[in-house]
């Protein structure tokens, strides 16, 4: 019992997640100043207490920015994250738990998705869903995130699939859908959510990865992928900038990999 109650790893980290969700939802709120204000006398002003991480080319405060793209990597990164975990559920679930010719089908289907790179298959999903958008960059990193999902779930299922409860269940007349989500699901869970942890942070480093690349969140929105890859011209300039909204990047994802060994620890003891 003491060690279930002694979790640094899952406390740290649900803190500094927490704080950054906060900062994600009501960061208008903590914003000092209107992150798109342009200021023609502020450009590329070192951090001080007037702007805490300097200003870009146009007189911008990278603070206000930085905050105003952590709510949109937040949102992006949970909606990929909910997409991929909840239609790869589903089918690690069916194929898992009933087999057969629809195990082989949809698992046949998993495996041709996944023999594609997965940065391919995004550019693909965005530049039919059209680019410069946040609902079109959440689905097609959703799509990619559904292969991952289903075949980790796919062996999560499977495994107790027909144990004794299970067995029972069936002999009392339960149907599948009950005992794939009242009986087996719950069991998937030491599975499920270490993993939603992993995925949200390669999701946060996708968005910053396709953002990067002018594919992702474009102007006059901002995102911390996009901002990073602006001051990647800047960086004789205003090293500044991309040394704080890097580190934004890295703290956020250090914060999700610290509640995800957490959760692991705590599953385990």
């Amino acid at each position: 019992m003491a060690a279930r109650k002694s979790n640094p790893f899952l406390i740290l980290g649900g803190v500094l997640i927490a704080a950054f969700l906060a900062l994600a939802v009501f960061g208008a709120l903590f914003s000092p100043q209107d992150p798109n204000a342009m200021q023609a006398g502020e450009k590329l002003l070192a951090p001080s207490l007037t702007h805490l991480f300097g200003t870009d080319r146009f007189g911008r405060d990278i603070f206000s920015r930085a905050l105003a793209g952590l709510g949109t990597t937040f949102f992006v990164a949970a909606a990929t994250v909910a997409i991929g975990a909840v239609f790869g559920t589903l089918t690690g679930a069916l194929t898992g738990y009933y087999g057969g010719v629809a195990d082989a089908a949809l698992m046949r289907l998993n495996d041709t998705l996944t023999a594609f790179p997965a940065v391919l298959l995004a550019l693909l999903a965005i530049s039919l869903l059209g680019p410069g958008k946040e609902s079109s960059l959440v689905l097609a990193l959703g799509l990619v995130f559904i292969p991952g999902y289903a075949r980790l779930m796919r062996t999560a299922f499977a495994s107790p699939s027909n144990r004794a409860f299970v067995l029972s269940a069936r002999l009392m007349g339960a149907k599948g859908a009950r005992i794939i989500f009242v009986q087996l699901l719950p069991n998937t869970l030491p599975t499920l959510l270490p993993a939603l942890t992993i995925g949200f942070n390669n999701a946060v480093l996708a968005e910053a990865g396709m953002s990067f690349l002018g594919i992702g969140v474009t102007p006059p929105d901002a995102s911390l992928g996009y901002m990073l890859s602006e001051a990647q011209g800047m960086l004789a300039a205003a090293p500044w900038y991309a040394a704080c909204v890097g580190g934004v990047i890295v703290l956020l994802v250090f914060a999700v990999g610290l509640f995800g060994e957490g959760l692991q620890r705590r599953m385990h003891t």
